[in-house]
């Protein structure tokens, strides 16, 4: 299972001090050297990257799902590719 939990930082002081300290946090994490062959990432990184490529180049889909929606687009009389 996955597991979320919200925290005000505010409640710990003031709330612009602790996002500097965030930020120098992550600068000092991605200044860190990596290990061989690796990149340093912080959290939802990866997700952001994906998400940019998403906007440029289009969400990937598999074969077998394009197939099922050109199948319901043929139905409806669609043309699949004005959607893709």
């Amino acid at each position: 299972g996955d597991l979320f939990i919200a925290i005000d930082p505010g409640f710990f002081g003031d709330k612009d001090e602790f996002m500097k300290k965030v930020d120098a946090l992550i600068e000092e994490i991605k200044n860190s050297k990596p290990a061989k062959g690796s990149k340093i990432l912080i959290p939802g990184e990866i997700e952001r990257m994906n998400m940019e490529r998403y906007k440029r180049e289009g969400i990937p889909i598999d074969q077998v799902l394009y197939h099922k929606l050109k199948e319901i687009c043929e139905r409806r009389g669609l043309d699949i590719k004005k959607y893709f």
